[in-house]
Formats: structure tokens, sequence, C-alpha cells
């Protein structure tokens, strides 16, 4: 029933101005541990494979290839998944950077079933009955990214991906892409990230058409404290989407060394939903080419949303 409920959240809310007008709702789900227990505000910092999904101008910036690989679980009882990789490639100053990655939903399976009606008492009554099979739920998008250092402080990329999704003997196919900038003002640590995800024709699913999740977003972050063994970053984004409020994100990340990391954050909307994200938090570890990082989040009326993350730099 949980899983059902999920599937239809974007239904039971067409009554509220915008909301739930979009399709392809999983595009919005942070595929990053990091970036979500910083509240998802990270469009400004967007400085490992993340950046694919958060700002792709933030590839631009890096010099190391990394693996990125992401799982989120709604809840224990709940089968749905959201599965993420993502590669980055930087190749010179000269010719820029290139990024790969693949989201995956995965609902699980669910029974198929009919209504009946019975007698009870001389009354009849309606029930579901199960019809011994199921179906499930599943979609992906497949993304490729481009970007490139345009002036030493102004970055600027674009993404092209695929989506998929499947309803029980139903699929649809669809395109979308990304552009993003980021700009290093150098003044003291202040940076500047700007992103338009997700824009692209309807899809259509049997016989309705709906718009893709598409969302403008801008942000600024910030070093308010630095020593030689610690760093606190903060970010400072606002969100438009087509589909839904706006909704202000505020993030920041505490770290040791370079070794040790706490994360928290928290996200406004100009009309809370109760189905929308509240407060976040995070920890990571890092170790020599290897990292790994946790995050929740608080879902208002979903509970909480564990991520796991593992980076890999070679």
């Amino acid at each position: 029933m949980r899983k059902v409920i999920l599937l239809l959240i974007p239904l039971a809310l067409f009554a509220q101005s915008k909301v739930g007008t979009a399709g392809m709702l999983f595009l919005e789900l942070s595929p990053s541990a990091r970036a979500s227990g910083m509240a998802q505000a990270f469009v400004a910092i967007a400085d490992d494979a993340s950046a694919l999904y958060f700002n792709p101008a933030g590839i631009a910036w890096q010099h190391h290839r990394q693996f990125l690989g992401n799982v989120l679980s709604y809840h224990p009882e709940i089968d749905i998944y959201i599965h993420h990789v993502a590669c980055v490639f930087p190749v010179s100053e000269l010719i820029g950077a290139f990024g790969v990655s693949f989201t995956f939903f995965d609902a699980g399976w669910m029974e198929i079933t009919v209504p009946g009606v019975r007698n009870e008492g001389g009354t009849d009554t309606l029930y579901s009955h199960w019809t011994g099979d199921y179906f499930t739920a599943r979609a992906g998008a497949l993304q490729v990214t481009y970007a490139k250092k345009l002036t030493e402080k102004f970055s600027v990329g674009i993404s092209l991906k695929g989506i998929y999704s499947s309803l029980y003997e139903y699929t649809t196919w669809g395109v979308a892409g990304d552009i993003g900038t980021f700009y290093d003002t150098g003044i003291r640590s202040l940076k500047i990230g700007m992103m338009i995800s997700n824009f692209g024709p309807d899809m259509c699913y049997i016989t309705e058409t709906f718009p893709l999740p598409m969302l403008f977003k801008v942000g600024i972050s910030y070093v308010p404290y630095e020593t030689k063994t610690q760093r606190l970053i903060v970010d400072i984004e606002g969100e438009h989407p087509n589909h839904n409020y706006e909704r202000l994100a505020i993030g920041a990340e505490w770290s040791f060394n370079k070794t040790f990391f706490l994360r928290g954050g928290f996200r406004l909307a100009q009309k809370p939903s109760l189905f929308a994200e509240r407060y976040s938090f995070g920890l990571g570890v890092r170790g020599g080419p290897v990292g790994v990082d946790v995050s929740y989040t608080d879902w208002s009326s979903l509970g909480m949303l564990l991520r796991g993350q593992i980076t890999l730099n070679f």
C-alpha cells in the first residue's frame, strides 16, 4: 500500500496550483549522499562527480577522474530504491572535461488486484482480490556531459540525457537537457552557480502527455572559517521549479584534515507540502582515493530517507 501511495503522490497533488503538474519526478531525487546531507544546497560547490547532477559546469574544475556510486532507500519496509553511478573524466584545460551517469528507479514488485463484491450478513461489501500476479514500476536516465572553462574564473557545462519509464506493460521514452554555469568571483572564497535542468519536450504515457520537472536554481557558496586542519563551507540557493512552489536550501559542510566530514542543512518552501524535504544531516570519511558518505533526510510524512555513497579517485 505504501508503494502505491508513493507512486500516486503526483496525482494526489494536482488540485494545488502548479504542484504535481510534471512527470518523471525521480529526476528530482538527489543521487548524492554528500549533497543530500547539505539539503541539496550544492549548485555553487559542485566539486565532485555528483556535479553531473547538481551543476555540470563544476566538472570543468576537477583534476582527477572520479567514480561515484550512490543508493537511496525510502524505508526498510518499502522496496523502493534509487541507484546512481557517475564517472568524470577531466582531459585538459584546453579540451575540458567529460562525464557520464546513470540513474535507475526501482519500485519493487507489487500485487495486481481487482475489485470484487462479497455478501456479508446480507450486505454487499467491496474488496480487492489478488489475481496471483505482480507488476513493477521502473524508470531510468542515462546522461552524458561536457564542461569547459571559458576563462580562469568561469565555466559552463551541458548535459544530454535519455529517459525511460515502465509501469506494468506500458513504456515511454524521452530526452532532456541540463545547462549550468560556475563562477569564481575571486572575492575571498565566494562562488556562484546557476543551472537549468530537465528542459525538453513533453513525454507521453499511453494517451496522456506531461512536462518534465524543469528546475532553475541559483546559489552562492562561501568559506567563513578555514585553518590548516578545519574548513567550513556554506551554500545558499534558491530554486524555481515548473511544477511546484519556490524553495530555499541552506547547507553546510565542516571537515577535519580533509578526512572527516559533518554536514547539515534545511529546505524551506514558499508553501510547505506534506511530501517535502525539510532538514538533512550526514557524515563522511576519506582515506586516500576512497570516500564513504551517508545522509539522512526528513521527508515529512514519508519519514527519513537514507542514502549511502562511495567515491573513488583514479
